[in-house]
C-alpha cells in the first residue's frame, strides 16, 4: 500500500544565513506523526519544494508569512490541504486561516493525532487549539533529525520551553508562556548521542533564566554537557554573571559564546520595555559582566537596539562609544521592530504609528516600521549605517580579533567572532540600502 505524503515545509527567510542551524520546530513535528506516513522536510532556505504531497504543514513565523501565504496559496490551487503552525499564525490565526485549510494555535505536537484522523476523513477545521506542551506528563519523543539533510554547520538543541520576563518587543512569552518547562535530562542525552555534528546552538530563550530552580536546572544541564566533547553557543540575560560556577561549567562544557540582551544603555528605553533583571543590575553594570565572562573564555555576541522614542544623535553617539570600550566580541544592532503579539505592536498600532499594520506582508520585509519620535527615517537609516560601518568594519574586527586572542587565548573563538561580525555587518547594511532605496 502507498503511503500518504506529508510534507512539512520551513519557508525561504531572506535575511537568515542558510546553512547554520536546522528547523528544529519540524523535527519535533515529525516526531508525532505516525509511521505509517511518507514524511519529507523541506527547508526552502536550501532546496526548492517538490509539489507532490497529499498534505503539507508550514511553520511560520513574522518574517516568513508572506512567503509562507504564497507556498499555501500554491498548494490550494493544487487542491491539497495545507496546516500553518508556529508563532505568527499563532498571534494571528485570522490572518493565516485566509491562506490555509487550517491553523495550529500553540505548540503543536500532542494536536497531529486528532489533525490527522480528521485529515483522513477529510474534515480538517478551520482551527486547532494546543496547550501548552508538558515534558513531564508526555510521552516526549525525539525530535526526527533522520529526515533533515546532511547540510547545516550546527546543530540545534532545545531544552527549556517559557520565559518569564515577558519584554515589551518580543512575542515569546506571549507563544511559549511565562513559565519555565524544562526538557528531561534523560532526553537531551539522548538527542545529543543521536546527532551527527557536536557543535551546537541551544536554542532556549534564557539558558540560565531566573530563581533558584532555574539556576539549578542550569548547573544539572551542563554538567551534562560537559560529558561530550561539545562547542555550543547559547542565549542569556546579563545575570548570568552572577553565577560563577555557571559560567565555569558552561566555559569546560565548550561554550564559545553567549548571547546577552543587553538591548540600550538608556535607563526609560530598558523600563518602558519591561527589561526589569537589565534594570535591577543596572547599566552600570554591563561592562563588569561582559569582563566576568571573559574571565571564563566565554565570548558574548551584545545586542542593542536602536530606532525607539529615546533614541537621538547624541544618544546613538553614546552607545556606539560604550560599545567600542566595552570589548563587546560581536555587537549585535538591530532596528526597534513591532511584532504583532508584542505589547510594542499593540501600542504603535493604537497611537496608529505604523506605516503599514501588517508590514511582514511586504517584499522585502521592510526594515523600518514606524518613525521614532526624535529622528526622520532617513536620518535612522543613514546613522544605522555609519553605526555599522564603525562596528562591523574590516578594522574595528581585526582590533576584536587580537583582543578575543588575549582575553580568551581561543584562535577558534576569535576566528569565529571576526567572521560574525564581517558577516553581520554586511548583511546589515545591505538591508539598509534595500530599505533606503524602496522608500
Amino acid at each position: 500500500m502507498v503511503k500518504k505524503k506529508i510534507l512539512l515545509i520551513s519557508p525561504r527567510n531572506q535575511n537568515y544565513a542558510k546553512k547554520l542551524f536546522p528547523p528544529l520546530s519540524l523535527t519535533n513535528i515529525a516526531a508525532y506523526i505516525p509511521e505509517k506516513y511518507d514524511i519529507q522536510i523541506i527547508d526552502e532556505n536550501l532546496e526548492k519544494i517538490q509539489f507532490d504531497a497529499d498534505l503539507v504543514a508550514v511553520t511560520v513565523n513574522t518574517c516568513t508569512a508572506r512567503r509562507a501565504y504564497e507556498i499555501a496559496n500554491e498548494w490550494t490551487q493544487l487542491k491539497i490541504p495545507v496546516i500553518l503552525g508556529g508563532i505568527h499564525p499563532t498571534v494571528l490565526p485570522s490572518e493565516a486561516e485566509k491562506y490555509s485549510t487550517s491553523v495550529v494555535i500553540g505548540e503543536s505536537e500532542e494536536i497531529w493525532t486528532s489533525l490527522l484522523n480528521d485529515f483522513e476523513k477529510d474534515a480538517l477545521k478551520k482551527r486547532y487549539h494546543a496547550s501548552l506542551f508538558n515534558f513531564k506528563k508526555t510521552n516526549v519523543r525525539l525530535p526526527r533529525r533522520d529526515f533533515l539533510k546532511k547540510r547545516y554547520i550546527f546543530e540545534s538543541l532545545e531544552t527549556v520551553r517559557g520565559c518569564p520576563f515577558n519584554c515589551h518587543f518580543c512575542s515569546v512569552t506571549r507563544f511559549y508562556g511565562g513559565r519555565y518547562r524544562f526538557k528531561p535530562l534523560k532526553m537531551i542525552e539522548k538527542e545529543i548521542e543521536s546527532m551527527n555534528k557536536k557543535s551546537l546552538f541551544i536554542v532556549d530563550d534564557n539558558l540560565i533564566g531566573f530563581g533558584s530552580i532555574a539556576e539549578k536546572r542550569t548547573l544539572e544541564l551542563l554538567n551534562l554537557l560537559k560529558e561530550y566533547d561539545l562547542t555550543w553557543m547559547g542565549q542569556a540575560s546579563v545575570n548570568v554573571a552572577e553565577n560563577e560556577e555557571i559560567l565555569r561549567l558552561a566555559n569546560e562544557s565548550g561554550c564559545m559564546f553567549l548571547f546577552l540582551g543587553f538591548e540600550s544603555i538608556n535607563h526609560g528605553f530598558l523600563s518602558t520595555f519591561n527589561k526589569q533583571i537589565n534594570l535591577r543590575r543596572g547599566v552600570a553594570s554591563y561592562k563588569n559582566t561582559i569582563n566576568t565572562l571573559h574571565d571564563y573564555n566565554i565570548n558574548v555576541m551584545g545586542s542593542f537596539i536602536i530606532g525607539s522614542d529615546f533614541d537621538s544623535p547624541q544618544s546613538l553617539s553614546l552607545l556606539e562609544d560604550f560599545i567600542i570600550n566595552s570589548d563587546i566580541d560581536i555587537p549585535n544592532l538591530t532596528i526597534l521592530t513591532p511584532y504583532p503579539g508584542t505589547k510594542l505592536y499593540e501600542t504603535l498600532l493604537a497611537q496608529n504609528r505604523l506605516f503599514n499594520p501588517q508590514w511582514w506582508l511586504e517584499n522585502p520585509l521592510p526594515l523600518f516600521t514606524f518613525k521614532p519620535k526624535n529622528l526622520t527615517v532617513q536620518h535612522l537609516a543613514h546613522l544605522y549605517y555609519k553605526f555599522i560601518n564603525n562596528l562591523n568594519g574590516l578594522q574595528r574586527s581585526l582590533k576584536r580579533l587580537i583582543k578575543s586572542l588575549i582575553t580568551n587565548h581561543s584562535l577558534k573563538k576569535a576566528m569565529f567572532s571576526l567572521t560574525e561580525n564581517i558577516i553581520n555587518g554586511n548583511n546589515y547594511k545591505r538591508m539598509i540600502r534595500e530599505n533606503v532605496k524602496k522608500r
